[in-house]
């Protein structure tokens, strides 16, 4: 899938989850973001082997991406949003939670993610990468956070990709969802900065 296809499907998801009836009506300057839905109760496998999901996430706020290590296209750059948004949390000192769900389980193991989360610059403390079954993942992906997840395939002669979400979803600490956004669009950062404020 091309970098387009990609950016096109998080915004047709972020778009659909916008436009549920509480929601499609923009809040006001100062308002919290509407409640889009409560995320399902997940549990997968972080970088470490444990168990993690909802329950260790309750009472937290948290924004979610979606990626895979060997991703050739739009991956660096959610992840590189993600990295940002961490400096940027660090320096309000924030406690919002950042988790990142790979869409190749099968390839990307726990150690495969802590030396990705490793060589990324990823404070573990805050950042949290996670994996599982692929059955679990497919169904926290596409369930739980209602976001596309797709098939390897060869886009091009050698080029393996899957399509996946290009979007970034907040979860406030109360596990309801409240708000998607483009993870490459140069705003990210200060909505959802100016949306955790709000909450």
């Amino acid at each position: 899938m091309t970098l387009s296809n990609h950016g096109l499907a998080g915004l047709l998801v972020g778009a659909l989850l916008l436009c549920a009836p509480t929601a499609c009506r923009a809040p006001s300057p100062g308002e919290a973001p509407r409640v889009i839905r409560d995320v399902p109760a997940f549990s997968l496998t972080d970088q470490g082997g444990q168990p993690f999901g909802s329950d260790q996430l309750a009472g937290e706020a948290y924004v979610v991406s979606f990626f895979f290590t060997s991703c050739p296209t739009i991956c660096p750059r959610i992840q590189g949003a993600m990295l940002e948004l961490q400096a940027a949390l660090k320096k309000q000192g924030h406690r919002c939670r950042l988790v990142s769900i790979t869409v190749d389980p099968s390839n990307d193991t726990p150690e495969k993610l802590a030396t990705h989360a490793r060589e990324f610059g990823a404070d573990l403390e805050r950042w949290t990468f996670l994996t599982g079954d692929p059955k679990e993942v497919r169904a926290s992906v596409t369930k739980a956070f209602v976001t596309h997840m797709g098939d390897m395939e060869e886009t091009a002669p050698g080029l393996m990709d899957i399509g996946h979400g290009g979007h970034l979803i907040l979860v406030d600490a109360q596990g309801r969802m409240r708000g998607t956004y483009e993870a490459v669009a140069d705003d990210t950062q200060a909505r959802i900065l100016a949306d955790l404020g709000r909450l």
